[in-house]
């Protein structure tokens, strides 16, 4: 069976199994969700945007990168020492709330609430 594979020079034709092509479009149709979901969230993206035929994108600002990290860190010593550590590893390293709170031997519970409490404190600066 055919499968129709888009790559970035254009559409190719592959001959494939039927239990691979039936993979193929679950990743498809995943991928799909995915970026549906992410236009939802964020309906402008100026990274694939383009002005009068030409592609552009915002370049970085270091002295605004600068100060926005001073303010961050400002922000931080606003937080619970708790707070600070559950927001940075679940918010910023990406762990899950159930490692951090095994890790600290706190309740899942007392993780979330650190964190909700971190995020009504860090909206108030920002």
């Amino acid at each position: 069976m055919q499968y129709l594979y888009l790559t970035a020079t254009g559409p190719v034709a592959i001959e494939l199994d039927e239990r691979y092509i039936a993979l193929l479009d679950a990743f498809d149709d995943a991928e799909d969700n995915s970026n549906r979901k992410h236009s939802r969230r964020h309906p402008i993206s100026l990274e694939h945007a383009s002005y009068e035929g030409a592609w552009f994108e915002d370049k970085a600002d270091p002295i605004g990168d600068a100060e926005t990290a001073i303010d961050a860190e400002r922000a931080m010593t606003t937080l619970t020492e708790l707070q600070q550590t559950c927001f940075a590893e679940v918010c910023m390293n990406d762990r899950t709330q159930r490692n951090v709170a095994a890790e600290l031997g706190k309740s899942k519970y007392a993780v979330t609430q650190a964190i909700e409490g971190a995020r009504k404190k860090l909206k108030k600066v920002f």
